[in-house]
């Protein structure tokens, strides 16, 4: 992993974790941030449950679920103008709304993560026993069961949570993002070596 000091202060990131829920989106965010933390960089994660309940907004609707989405790339946005590597994880279940916060965001500053994983074992691992009520017909609008999820055409990474271990996955993580900063450090030396040229 690139050190902190051989980033612009300039330049931010987002990590984008997208799955259904019980994936480990949040679980695989927290564990980069602490890997992250502990190499001296400035992170936030945005969690979309906790972006949603800060919020208020209780809206599953298509349209609803499209401003929870966007809000949470707004404040993405915020973070990695100011340096930050941001670590979101939310459902997100709609290619074009990820579309649409990779499009505000940047392409080159931004990577959609997808961690796929079979039913069966996202039910084992609920603790809530939503899938389990949901499949009942007690909760409606239940991504995955009675609600859409559209699986990413063109993610940057994929994960198979069912198949990997958290650690398998950390590894993967860390080595999808030395490659991404490299090459992000890499375009913008590009960019201010043709400034100064000009």
């Amino acid at each position: 992993m690139l050190r902190p000091d051989e980033l612009s202060d300039a330049i931010g990131f987002v990590v984008w974790f997208t799955g259904l829920s019980a994936s480990g989106k949040t679980t695989l965010a927290r564990h980069t941030e602490l890997m992250l933390r502990s190499l001296g960089y400035q992170v936030e994660v945005l969690d979309g449950e906790v972006v949603r309940r800060l919020s208020g907004s209780q809206d599953f609707s298509r349209k609803g679920r499209a401003r929870n989405v966007l809000s949470i790339g707004k404040q993405a946005k915020e973070l990695a103008d100011k340096g930050y590597i941001v670590l979101c994880a939310s459902i997100s279940p709609y290619e074009g709304d990820r579309l649409a916060v990779r499009a505000l965001i940047g392409a080159e500053r931004f990577a959609l993560v997808y961690l796929d994983s079979d039913l069966n074992t996202l039910i084992s691992r609920d603790p809530k026993g939503l899938y389990q009520k949901a499949l009942a017909g007690e909760i409606q609008n239940f991504t995955g069961i009675n609600d859409p999820y559209e699986k990413p055409d063109l993610p940057d990474l994929v994960l198979p949570t069912d198949k990997l271990t958290i650690d398998e996955c950390n590894a993967r993580i860390d080595a999808f993002l030395t490659r991404r900063l490299r090459a992000l450090v890499t375009e913008n030396s590009q960019e201010c070596e043709l400034v100064t040229t000009v």
